[in-house]
């Protein structure tokens, strides 16, 4: 599912967090998060630094997710997939949109 769309410069590394608060129940919390990140459009010469998600961790009370975005070619635009279980072996996959524009 897409939930959300971001637009950044090429040189520019951002901490962003995903709420999960409204999806998970009162007691369950998030054990663990996987992320891939794919080219959406443009060229697949990514000249420069790659494009790149890094996970910052599962914030403390494990209702949500921190990451930096980072890099990425002028006119790309890529998509990040976050892959989350809890402890209720509950799993979702969200997708954000990573549009770089050089200002």
């Amino acid at each position: 599912m897409l939930i959300d769309k971001f637009e950044q410069q090429p040189n520019e590394k951002r901490l962003r967090e995903i709420k999960y608060d409204k999806w998970l129940s009162e007691e369950e919390e998030i054990t663990s998060v996987q992320i891939d990140t794919e080219l959406y459009t443009g060229s697949a010469d990514d000249s420069g630094d790659p494009f790149q998600i890094t996970s910052n961790g599962i914030i403390l009370s494990g209702k949500s997710v921190s990451y930096f975005a980072e890099g990425g070619a002028d006119g790309n635009t890529y998509k990040a997939t976050f892959k989350i279980s809890t402890d209720f072996d509950q799993l979702r996959e969200d997708e954000i949109l990573f549009r770089i524009k050089e200002v």
